[in-house]
């Protein structure tokens, strides 16, 4: 499985009258290409700062094995961290915990050509 990591200031302009940010976390999912990866197991985690809130979107692969209610709750959980202003240690804990729930169903093998997806978290303003 593969963790993606994009944090947004706020929704653009021209989206928030219409789009909410479960929304605009499935558009990033396929605008960054979560879902391109081999075995479908992509895993966007969408913090929206200005709104306060946290999306979770899993591909295929992994969505057919994870309840939404766990992924819920993960959310949570990091957003009262984050209302906390426990920012790092909240995403931190939560990127562990996601990649958790993957290992539980995807066997980690050591890849020569290294990951699928960029490690590099993505900053939208």
């Amino acid at each position: 499985g593969e963790v993606f990591l994009i944090v947004e200031n706020h929704l653009p302009i021209q989206d928030a009258y219409h789009m909410d940010c479960r929304e605009r976390a499935i558009d990033l999912f396929s605008e960054y290409r979560v879902w391109d990866t081999e075995e479908n197991t992509g895993v966007l985690i969408y913090v929206n700062i200005c709104e306060h809130q946290l999306e979770i979107v899993a591909d295929r692969g992994i969505s057919t094995h994870v309840s939404p209610t766990v992924w819920s709750a993960m959310c949570e959980k990091a957003v009262s961290g984050i209302s906390n202003k426990k920012t790092e240690e909240s995403l931190a804990q939560l990127l562990d915990e996601v990649g958790q729930v993957l290992r539980q169903y995807y066997q980690l093998e050591h890849n020569p050509a290294g990951n699928e997806l960029s490690d590099t978290v993505v900053f939208l303003k």
